[in-house]
């Protein structure tokens, strides 16, 4: 989870983990956002997802 935020933080995406483990991000975004906004951050969480399982 860790390595996610971070991740994702370096590619933009401001996120925190939370939860009793730290086992849940929390992504941190506007009370109005865009559609391509939207778009262009689940892209971030599946791109670097996609970039720690390929390091596995």
């Amino acid at each position: 989870t860790k390595r996610l935020v971070n991740r994702c933080r370096e590619k933009g995406l401001l996120m925190i983990s939370a939860g009793t483990h730290s086992n849940i991000i929390r992504p941190l975004m506007p009370l109005v956002i865009t559609d391509e906004q939207l778009e262009r951050g689940l892209s971030i969480i599946e791109e670097s997802l996609g970039e720690l399982f390929s390091c596995i």
